[in-house]
């Protein structure tokens, strides 16, 4: 561990700073180290040799009671603020336990009973053993979404696109987009643009990478759908885009940014947007209050000015909420690129040079895990359909109806409006 002294002095003197440290302390260590320093710290000090029984008194209420005190209070909020340290972890989750019973009861009972129970909502002893459960604090177990029985809704499928309601697809969509955006782990996915660029992806980065893979699928679906009818009529090709902005209007009024993100792309994809006469201008002449509205729609996810409009519409919208994770992940990779883990500082009195952790770095990166915490806080109450979302929805299932390669894409675009010579 670089250039890590522990800093005591700011813990619980400055919540922020605290917050911060907890939830970003595996980009510099890891949990048992960090675990192990706070248990060595508490057993750190000791009273003087020969000290009399009211000076004796004084040293441990003054010096050693404090340092305990303020140690038991961090392992609270480290509990109570990042259970997934502890879920992940069961060696830790057991040393935190016996450290608890053995150390902290016998200075604070009352606390220690808090970090006991803070504790049960983690694991569930079985014959000794710890067992882990699925549960966020400050959470609730589901993501408060009704399953729907006995009822089966169309295939997803060109064939039987408009027997499915725009407004239901979207809340389809809606419930599969917050599932996955809520089962993501931002202190331990988001702390790397490699965890979801690199090779180990889908173990690093699990829940983004099946988000992202799931998005990338959708947008090429739909794509699918509009240029497969390159032998029906213009009617036809205007209806399903007309089917794809009402479900873009719906997925808007849900206040899910990512699939309007996802719509949008595949609306305005090359094979898409360059079919001006074949599909673009007849159907603005048509339906121009859809056309304005997809512009607006457009406007809204433009990565102009770092998702500038996209942050507004966030900031203005009542939750729940689906953010478009791309503008997270963009922040991110921006910190990881102009910032260094470490920074040089000279020791003014031995004009040595120092390496000490990069905090600044860190508080900007716990500033976005905050916010992506914030907006899985609040679930959607919404009526779940296992057809759709377990089986249509599905990445898998999406990218079986689906052309993968944009040139392929591109040549369906050509068939249907061919290249100006």
């Amino acid at each position: 561990m670089v250039g890590l002294a522990f800093p005591y002095m700011y813990l619980l003197l400055d919540p922020e700073y605290t917050s911060t440290f907890l939830l970003m302390h595996k980009s510099f260590t890891t949990s048992e180290t960090l675990f192990d320093l706070l248990a060595r710290k508490y057993d750190s000090l000791f009273p003087p040799y020969g000290l009399s029984q009211k000076s004796f008194e004084k040293f441990v209420a003054s010096r050693i009671i404090p340092v305990r005190l303020k140690i038991a209070s961090v392992l609270k909020i480290w509990i109570d603020r990042n259970a997934n340290d502890f879920k992940a972890n069961e060696g830790l989750l057991a040393k935190t336990k016996i450290f608890v019973e053995t150390r902290i009861w016998f200075d604070f009972e009352q606390l220690a009973k808090r970090l006991l129970k803070s504790l049960e909502t983690i694991y569930i002893p079985k014959n000794g053993a710890i067992s882990r459960i699925v549960r966020r604090p400050g959470r609730s177990n589901s993501n408060s979404i009704i399953p729907l029985p006995n009822t089966v809704l169309p295939k997803l499928s060109a064939g039987y696109l408009h027997q499915i309601e725009a407004e239901e697809l979207a809340k389809q969509l809606t419930i599969v987009d917050a599932t996955a955006f809520r089962a993501i782990e931002p202190s331990k996915e988001c702390l790397n643009p490699s965890n979801w660029t690199g090779r180990d992806k889908d173990t690093l980065a699990p829940n983004i990478s099946c988000l992202v893979r799931r998005t990338n699928a959708l947008t090429r679906w739909i794509a699918t759908r509009i240029l497969e009818t390159e032998q029906a009529n213009l009617n036809t090709r205007l209806s399903i885009v007309k089917y794809f902005i009402h479900v873009l209007q719906a997925l808007n009024n849900l206040h899910n940014f990512h699939s309007v993100t996802s719509l949008v792309d595949a609306l305005t994809m090359g094979p898409i947007s360059r079919l001006i006469e074949h599909l673009w201008v007849p159907f603005k002449e048509k339906h121009p209050k859809l056309m304005e509205f997809l512009e607006e729609m457009k406007a809204l996810v433009s990565p102009k000015g770092q998702y500038s409009d996209l942050r507004r519409a966030l900031k203005s919208s009542v939750q729940p909420i689906v953010p478009f994770i791309g503008v997270y992940l963009t922040d991110l990779t921006f910190i990881e690129d102009g910032n260094p883990d470490f920074i040089n500082v000279t020791d003014e009195k031995t004009q040595t040079i120092q390496l000490y952790i990069n905090f600044e770095k860190r508080r900007k990166v716990a500033s976005i895990i905050r916010e992506i915490q914030m907006y899985q806080d609040v679930p959607y109450m919404l009526t779940r359909d296992a057809e759709l979302c377990d089986g249509a929805l599905t990445p898998e299932a999406l990218e079986a109806e689906s052309v993968k390669e944009e040139r392929v894409l591109y040549s369906m675009s050509v068939k249907i409006e061919p290249r100006q010579e």
